[in-house]
């Protein structure tokens, strides 16, 4: 994959990350499709972008994407991420993704923002936000109100995220895939 010639760094950094993602977007999309929406009618949230790959990945099968990244440093005291060049970073994501562009909404704001006013629904939730327990808490208790058929994420062996994740899906089976994906069948 090609970067922004500017952006040294990209986390895609093994075939097992984008082949456990591949599954994971393979795997949502069939249980989408057992509910009777096609395929151009999906429509995804994705918390949480950074670099912009995974929206790339996402981008080749899913026509209609919400992406909410704020682009802003200091999210996380634990993670190196939270320190990048947030112009170079953008740029990054700009590039990897302009040719689908037109497919995918941009809002560069923090995801209690995006929740506090958002009005659509979406089919899909995609977490890849800040790692903090009571953020990946709080960003899937929204993403749960909002009634989704699948809620899923990545980062899962991250303390915070575990927690909140097994903590709100109880009683559900919680998927996991190579890249430390997951996946919640909420419909």
């Amino acid at each position: 994959m090609i970067l922004y010639p500017e952006v040294k760094y990209m986390r895609f950094d093994s075939s097992r990350h984008i082949t456990g993602l591949r599954s994971l977007i393979l795997d949502s999309v069939k249980h989408i499709q057992k509910k009777n929406i096609n395929i151009p009618d999906i429509k995804m949230l994705e918390l949480g972008s950074y670099n912009g790959e995974s929206t790339f990945l996402f981008s080749s099968i899913i026509k209609n994407i919400t992406v909410v990244e704020p682009f802003k440093n200091g999210y996380d005291e634990n993670d190196e991420s939270s320190y990048a060049n947030m112009i170079k970073v953008r740029k990054n994501f700009e590039y990897l993704n302009s040719e689908n562009k037109n497919l995918i909404k941009l809002k560069e704001v923090v995801s209690d923002e995006f929740f506090y006013n958002n009005k659509e629904y979406f089919h899909w939730i995609y977490i890849d936000a800040c790692h903090k327990y009571d953020n990946i808490k709080k960003d899937i208790q929204n993403s749960i109100n909002l009634k989704p058929i699948i809620i899923s994420g990545h980062d899962f062996s991250n303390n915070g995220v575990n927690r909140a994740v097994l903590e709100n899906f109880k009683d559900i089976e919680v998927l996991r895939y190579e890249d430390d994906s997951w996946m919640v069948k909420i419909l």
